[in-house]
């Protein structure tokens, strides 16, 4: 949730910008879910073989791997403004790209892999411990990510996209916080679940 509500409040900017009147925003909106449903479907076909064969450590790293790939030219075009002072078409249609494969892979990987992770705890501690992580963990990533975004917006004079090269750096740090998290969770899991999923 971190890390996707960095990018997204940032690309939500961007869009507004980009399509300043409400038609062509709803238009585009409605192209981004139409696109975001496709993906899914897609990599939902492709998500439990992927599962069976890279194991459960290369597919929990997959995600983390692909959103850092994703963010840079987002995080680039959005700094740069390319297209001009008000206005990025390349950030709009890299932080779509970014987003599309976010929530495709958040769906179709990262919660298999999540859920996975429960499986050699006992099922009473199983239970508990995943509802902390899914209440508690993802409140409180939305909730650090809009109260760091609020005080980059205050420190930026109520400009979002002054602040880029703070979020960029925030959501690196994130990123590669998650993908220690997983390498050291792999070291934790049964060698079974690491090579082989069950599917």
């Amino acid at each position: 949730g971190l890390c996707m509500n960095f990018t997204e409040v940032l690309w939500k900017t961007s869009l507004v910008r980009c399509f300043p009147d409400v038609d062509s925003y709803q238009r585009f909106l409605g192209w981004f879910s139409t696109a975001l449903g496709l993906a899914v479907f897609a990599v939902s076909l492709v998500a439990p073989a992927a599962l069976r064969v890279l194991g459960w450590h290369a597919s929990a790293l997959t995600v983390p791997a692909v959103m850092g790939v994703l963010a840079l030219p987002f995080f680039w075009a959005a700094a740069a403004r390319v297209d001009g002072p008000s206005c990025s078409r390349i950030a709009v249609i890299a932080g779509a790209v970014h987003n599309l494969a976010s929530k495709s892979l958040k769906f179709t990987l990262f919660d298999p892999t999540k859920n996975m992770a429960y499986l050699p705890l006992q099922p009473e501690v199983r239970g508990a411990g995943q509802a902390a992580i899914d209440v508690l963990g993802g409140r409180l990533g939305k909730s650090s990510a809009a109260l760091l975004q609020q005080l980059v917006i205050i420190l930026c004079g109520g400009d979002i996209v002054r602040g880029v090269g703070a979020i960029g750096g925030m959501y690196a740090c994130a990123t590669i916080a998650w993908i220690c998290a997983v390498n050291s969770l792999a070291r934790k899991l049964p060698a079974r679940l690491l090579v082989r999923a069950h599917i």
